[in-house]
């Protein structure tokens, strides 16, 4: 019995080294224990019959295959090109270092493998290779992918979370996509050769048709080639967010260049183009400003191509560096939360395509170009405002076009230039005005332009409204027109006028439009905990009073959270220029807005522009001199405390009686003044002491009655 249990012992054992030593082929490597990889104790090495350890040599891809077995780490120290590693253990690259898949030489070359093990990338992950597999592995902070070998296929399992992807691929000859869906990319993306093909972020079939998202917290760099968030004309839907800059500096980048895509690409960055194509295939996925803050549009020497789709929303400001051109018939400005902010070497420019949804909400703050046809007669809508006012301005022209001319409006929240008025008109508006010019081109047979009104702009006898227009040599032209109702509505003029110059709206002689005050300045400043406030009218028409009011600062703004805290009265109706001021006093520390509620004889009301002003906390306990000192019978004590405590301000005579406590409370951090009275006290030397804290400070002061 004992013999056979030997035989059987001999037999198994005979197994399972003969199945070891089938499985292994000379050349081949495997952990020995834990360690670098270039430390030869970390190996052992298959010399067709056995493991030697450690190993003669160093793993490399010149070896057959490597495995890094069970309970051991191995860690890539230094630059490494290696291939056909099987991982069941650990493989780390350490942060700073690359291990690069070399091209694939035969059976089972040109691959990392995690056969149950870990991968962890603290350095970079190079894949030098056609086709082949990502292998799955924890990317951590500062860690890269790095994509060079693509030449007709893609790898697969790339759909990771991946902190930097460095694509890279001079050889590149058919369009690729990396399958992306439900993944976020931690760090930057940078897009350095697609030679003359394209790499895609992902497809339709990424996630089996169903809408796909992706998330890249740092920057798109595109220095050469052309990436897209998709290539594919099959339908698909798309919600990308890219929380850091878009930066190209030559190539091609767009929101698509497949016909099927559909969604949004949200940019919380700022977005740089310079040398470069924006491109897109399908108006059906835009690219949409949503910081919520300001952000930075800079394209300098862009061409554009397909109908490239935009939106600003998020309550988002937009601000334009250089012009911002819409110039396909399927492009679309979406303003819908925000402002786009332009400039006069910075412009909107509608050649084709199509600005919508602009509101009170969403406007464009500045000079903004249309591209009038060929042909008349044409309207445009300028979605213009300035500040918290919304005024679009609708354009329409006929002319004798050889060629599309171009149209500019901007509308100014201040009054425009004195000139001398027409018979027909009693005063025009000093709250706004528009100005157009017109570009080289067509010869004009007939404009006319409709003006928006809202509260503010005073208008309480729309049968009276006119508008007038500058004729560029000191004086208003009556323009006509009627508006369509009080205080909310439009005019539209309707005398012709073939020159472009100011228009503003205007009071008809007789009407009883308030066209309101003429407020030049308007400005708060912070004095200790005082407010100095200073407003400036060039001229007043039946105006009744100012209403200061003023709101913290971090509170919602709502109209129930405005606080008046003054009226002021106005000079009635004069055309000379009126000063005013009022100091708020004794303000807590923080941050305030400030405006003026303008009241007209009838009950009518503009609101002004809003100010601001903070107010600081002192940096230490202090009591100043009382003023007027001597006193008789009253005077003033100021004092300051830098933070929120317990005070008593007490007066005593000069044998230390005490005669008043002033204060004997909890206050806030602050500048405070408190009055002392001394009617019945008779004349002499009295000491006021504060205490606050450890701090007690004592001063004298003199009664003379």
């Amino acid at each position: 019995m004992r013999h056979r249990l030997t035989i059987f012992k001999v037999l198994c054992f005979t197994i399972v080294f003969s199945s070891a030593l089938f499985a292994q082929a000379a050349g081949d490597f495997q952990s020995h224990q834990t360690g670098n990889w270039n430390d030869a104790a970390s190996w052992e090495r298959f010399d067709g019959t056995s493991w030697v350890t450690p190993a003669p040599s160093l793993p490399d891809s010149g070896v057959g295959r490597i495995t890094i077995l069970a309970g051991h780490t191995i860690t890539v120290s230094a630059d490494l090109i290696a291939d056909s590693v099987f991982v069941s253990g650990q493989l780390n690259i350490a942060a700073g270092k690359t291990l690069t898949v070399a091209k694939p030489r035969g059976s089972e070359r040109g691959v990392i493998v995690n056969t149950g093990g870990l991968v962890v990338v603290d350095g970079t992950y190079k894949h030098d290779r056609n086709a082949g597999s990502v292998p799955t592995a924890t990317w951590n902070t500062g860690s890269n992918f790095e994509l060079t070998g693509s030449t007709g296929t893609a790898p697969s399992n790339a759909n990771q979370n991946f902190y930097n992807v460095i694509i890279n691929c001079a050889s590149l000859s058919s369009n690729l996509n990396l399958a992306w869906s439900g993944n976020t990319i931690y760090g930057d993306i940078n897009v350095l050769n697609t030679a003359s093909s394209r790499y895609y972020m992902t497809s339709p079939t990424a996630n089996a048709g169903n809408p796909i998202t992706i998330t890249v917290m740092g920057n798109i760099n595109i220095t050469n080639g052309t990436f897209s968030i998709n290539g594919s004309g099959s339908i698909g839907q798309y919600t990308v967010d890219i929380y850091g800059n878009i930066n190209v500096t030559a190539g091609n980048f767009g929101p698509s260049r497949g016909s099927g895509a559909s969604g949004v690409v949200n940019l919380h960055g700022d977005f740089n183009v310079s040398n470069a194509t924006l491109q897109s295939s399908s108006a059906n996925i835009r690219m949409a400003f949503v910081k919520g803050g300001t952000q930075q549009v800079t394209l300098t020497n862009v061409s554009l191509s397909g109908g490239l789709c935009w939106e600003v929303a998020n309550n988002t400001t937009v601000n334009l560096n250089s012009n911002f051109v819409l110039n396909n018939s399927a492009s679309v400005l979406t303003l819908t939360s925000g402002k786009l902010v332009t400039s006069p070497t910075a412009l909107l420019v509608v050649t084709t395509g199509a600005v919508t949804g602009a509101s009170s909400a969403c406007f464009v703050e500045g000079p903004m170009t249309y591209n009038f046809p060929t042909v008349g007669p044409a309207s445009k809508l300028y979605p213009l405002g300035k500040g918290n006012a919304y005024r679009p301005l609708e354009l329409r022209i006929t002319h004798d076009a050889a060629g599309a001319t171009e149209y500019t409006a901007e509308l100014f929240n201040a009054p425009p230039a004195s000139r001398i008025l027409p018979a027909s008109l009693s005063k025009v508006s000093e709250n706004r005005y528009y100005t157009i010019t017109k570009g080289a081109g067509a010869n004009v047979t007939a404009a006319s332009v409709k003006i928006a009104y809202d509260t503010d702009d005073g208008v309480t006898d729309e049968a009276n409204l006119r508008i007038a227009k500058d004729d560029g040599a000191g004086n208003w032209v009556d323009l006509g027109g009627v508006g369509t109702a009080a205080n909310t509505g439009t005019i539209t003029s309707t005398n012709n006028f073939t020159t472009f110059s100011d228009f503003v709206i205007a009071n008809a002689l007789g009407g009883a439009n308030i066209i309101p005050v003429e407020l030049s300045s308007f400005s708060a400043n912070a004095n200790g905990n005082n407010v100095d406030l200073r407003w400036i009218t060039v001229t007043e028409t039946n105006t009744k009073a100012f209403l200061v009011q003023k709101m913290k600062m971090n509170k919602v703004n709502k109209d129930n959270e405005w606080e008046t805290i003054a009226e002021i009265n106005a000079k009635g109706t004069t055309s000379e220029v009126s000063n005013y001021t009022f100091v708020d006093k004794n303000v807590s520390a923080g941050s305030y807005v400030y405006r003026l509620k303008i009241i007209d004889i009838d009950g009518s009301f503009i609101l002004s522009d809003q100010v601001n002003a903070v107010v600081l906390n002192p940096t230490k306990v202090s009591l100043s001199q009382n003023y007027p000192n001597p006193f008789n019978p009253e005077t003033l004590i100021k004092f300051e405390i830098p933070q929120n405590s317990f005070v008593n301000l007490t007066v005593f005579n000069i044998i230390g009686e005490k005669v008043a406590t002033l204060v004997n409370e909890n206050l806030e951090a602050g500048v405070y003044e408190k009055r002392f009275n001394a009617l019945d006290l008779s004349n002499g030397i009295y000491l006021y002491k504060l205490v606050n804290g450890n701090s007690s400070i004592t001063r004298k002061m003199l009664l003379i009655k």
